[in-house]
């Protein structure tokens, strides 16, 4: 009975230090050590746990205005993140100073009033603001003055570069250029009245105000079969007719305009007229030049009366009247001094009686 106790016992024990060393280890492998992150001001990294002996995962680089993150350190040396954690840690932020500014992108609208600057907020130690300079990529978009003042030029983006002197120390800020939208009020349309089969002109809108940019317009024509126009404004005739265009900006106004369709025709050379054109029956006869009678619009008034304009040239024989010089021969009229024997004969008579 001896040799069994024996042999329980042997086993107990060896059951027991079994027990124990599953109990060591899986105390062992349920440890953990929590590891800080000090961003020293920047953006917050939470903290993390992490299991005895394992490696802790590098977190998403912080932030902090004015400054350019470096890293982090531990004991104020930098971090190895292939290093087994076996206690509580706190990992602290390394900063490096940049020039800081206020806003990093930036709108400006074209056409304002409004005045806009690169803001500095911050420097690196011993620079100060005489230091900088200020340099447009584009200054047909953007130009900027010595002390960061911007002038909008025309719509693009740009980059403004802020850098010291020496070079040592810069960044970037995004400028970009919009068009505040000014609404048409009312418009009118511009472009030929008239037009022939198979022949093309294009239209235009004239906005008020001038300046508006909602000015995309869609066109539409009342009948396709005889003018179709495309959404720039150029119209084709495809058959004689007459027709009704309709424009509508973006923002919803509309106008309308007529447009007539002539067989073997050419496109109105007459000067194009607003949208409600008082002059489409003009171009009509300009159309007709082609009938024998080109100087229709004279007959037009009054057709039998045209031939006696005819005569009327007759009084271009009036150089006839040259000939009334040759009257000269009124010289004739000199046998009046005939008289004069009369008056030689009465003073006969005189002596006549005398005697």
């Amino acid at each position: 009975m001896s040799d069994i106790n024996k042999k329980r016992k042997f086993w107990l024990c060896r059951a027991l230090l079994l027990i124990t060393l599953v109990f060591f280890a899986q105390s062992c492998s349920l440890k953990k050590h929590i590891v800080k992150f000090d961003t020293d001001g920047g953006s917050k990294i939470e903290d993390v746990k992490v299991k005895d002996n394992k490696k802790v995962e590098k977190p998403t680089n912080p932030t902090k205005e004015g400054f350019v993150f470096d890293g982090w350190y531990y004991n104020d040396e930098k971090f190895d993140f292939n290093t087994k954690i076996t206690k509580d840690i706190t990992l602290k932020a390394h900063w490096e100073d940049i020039i800081g500014v206020r806003n990093k992108t930036m709108k400006i609208l074209l056409n304002t009033k409004n005045q806009y600057k690169v803001e500095i907020i911050s420097l690196p130690n011993g620079v100060k603001m005489s230091d900088l300079q200020f340099s447009s990529s584009n200054e047909e978009i953007v130009t900027v003055d010595e002390k960061g003042n911007l002038t909008p030029v025309a719509l693009g983006e740009v980059e403004i570069l802020v850098q010291t002197s020496d070079g040592k120390y810069s960044t970037k800020v995004t400028i970009t250029i919009t068009q505040k939208e000014i609404p048409v009020e009312s418009f009118f349309i511009e472009g030929w009245t008239t037009i022939a089969v198979g022949e093309t002109a294009t239209l235009y809108i004239n906005p008020t105000p001038s300046n508006a940019t909602t000015t995309n317009t869609t066109w539409t024509s009342s009948d396709t079969s005889i003018v179709v126009i495309n959404g720039s404004g150029t119209m084709t005739g495809l058959r004689e007719g007459t027709v009704t265009i309709t424009a509508e900006t973006e923002n919803g106004k509309t106008a309308t305009y007529t447009v007539t369709v002539y067989v073997n025709g050419k496109v109105n050379n007459a000067v194009p007229v607003p949208s409600t054109p008082t002059t489409p029956s003009e171009p009509t006869p300009s159309e007709q030049e082609p009938n024998p009678t080109p100087e229709t619009p004279t007959p037009s008034e009054g057709e039998t009366p045209t031939p006696e304009p005819d005569p009327t040239p007759d009084p271009i024989p009036d150089p006839e009247p040259e000939p009334d010089p040759e009257p000269t021969p009124d010289p004739e009229p000199e046998p009046d001094p005939t008289p004069e024997p009369e008056t030689d004969t009465e003073p006969e008579q005189e002596e006549g009686n005398n005697a």
